[in-house]
């Protein structure tokens, strides 16, 4: 069995069957297509609102598979699966007997996709146990079922769920654990300006970054909600009202974030960008070390003016300078970039002088260890590439 866990892949939906992001948008699901190719039996676990049902939705849509979903919080194990006994006559001899009838959906079934699969009743888990095992119900074969495909909540959080029979568990080939990250083309294609989708992506970050305890989760899908209802009222004390009860957030910077951005996806304004960021934004990168201090703290300051960032990133990462001279000189202004950004800058840059950046790194952290403190965000960034 094998068990990956999804941090470095955005999240691209939710649980919300009504929303319809765009399916061009790449699968959450790591070896997703090898997986269901091979008929393998999978588990999604996750927090709520970190797109399992909109993944597993999307792939059926893609392999022309017909799917048949069942939420076991609701499902019932005789009428819905097994079937209920209806009275029935013998044509040859008259004789009475009891015939088990069920819905025929599931006999044309190629996937069977059971959503929240610990909160069902242990009658029910005993009749998907013979689904998933035996691809049958009460012994009479499913003619075209592939494969099963499970949801469910983490049980070790804050969840009104059922533990599962271990045996259960033992029949899929794998588990995936899918983590929490909003995406920004995903809330773009579900219908929120690309400004304020990125405000949104951007303030999670830093919320997700703060440790907050489980009261103060935020899912993905509740951001893209959170976002609607701040479109539909332009309202401080709205957007407060749409964020999770129980919890700490910090809502006036949201709120300052949603304004600026609402400000560039309704034109009404220069994005925000204000003399300071106009002093150095368009500077070659020779010019721009001059400010570097000022820079750096302007960054910090304005994490809402993804423009800003985006701008200098291009321009630190388009420069012909070097790995070594990229850490030597620039690491602060890398620092204090937003993370996203900062990773998309990465992007752009060859992997020869990616190596050259960690190396440099390396070796001042090796001559001043207190430094490595100061460059926390360049730290995680610089961890993904191996010299």
């Amino acid at each position: 069995m094998a068990t990956f866990v999804v941090e470095e892949l955005e999240e691209l939906g939710d649980e919300n069957l009504e929303v319809k992001p765009d399916t061009n948008l790449p699968n959450l699901i790591p070896l997703a297509d090898t997986y269901l190719k091979n008929h393998f039996n999978v588990m999604l676990i996750g927090w709520h609102g970190t797109g399992k049902s909109e993944s597993v939705f999307q792939l059926a849509k893609k392999h022309d598979l017909k799917i048949k979903y069942f939420s076991c919080s609701t499902l019932d194990p005789y009428t819905d699966l097994v079937g209920v006994p209806v009275p029935k006559v013998r044509e040859e001899d008259g004789h009475e007997y009891l015939q088990m009838i069920r819905p025929k959906e599931i006999d044309e079934a190629d996937f069977i996709f059971f959503d929240e699969f610990n909160r069902a009743n242990p009658k029910t888990l005993n009749a998907i146990f013979e689904i998933i095992q035996f691809h049958s119900i009460n012994g009479e074969p499913l003619p075209n079922l592939k494969c099963c495909w499970c949801a469910m909540n983490p049980p070790d959080q804050e969840y009104q769920v059922e533990e599962v029979d271990p045996a259960l568990l033992d029949r899929f080939h794998t588990y995936v654990e899918m983590k929490p990250r909003p995406n920004i083309r995903w809330m773009e294609s579900a219908g929120l300006p690309q400004p304020v989708a990125m405000a949104l992506k951007t303030w999670w970050d830093e919320q997700d970054r703060k440790k907050r305890d489980f009261k103060s989760y935020i899912s993905p899908r509740r951001l893209y909600m959170i976002g609607q209802v701040y479109m539909a009222t332009k309202n401080a004390e709205s957007l407060r009202s749409a964020l999770p009860p129980g919890g700490v957030y910090d809502v006036e910077k949201l709120r300052r974030m949603l304004e600026v951005a609402l400000g560039k996806a309704d034109g009404k304004s220069d994005g925000g960008f204000g003399m300071e960021a106009a002093d150095f934004v368009n500077l070659p990168v020779g010019k721009i070390l001059g400010k570097k201090n000022a820079i750096e703290a302007y960054l910090r300051k304005h994490p809402e003016e993804l423009e800003t960032h985006k701008k200098l990133a291009n321009t630190i990462s388009n420069s012909s300078l070097g790995g070594e001279s990229l850490i030597r000189q620039f690491s602060g202004i890398i620092d204090s970039m937003v993370p996203s950004v900062s990773e998309g800058m990465m992007g752009n840059i060859d992997d020869e002088k990616k190596k050259a950046m960690k190396r440099a790194y390396l070796d001042k952290v090796q001559v001043t260890p207190q430094w490595e403190d100061e460059v926390k965000n360049l730290k995680k960034l610089l961890s993904k590439i191996e010299v």
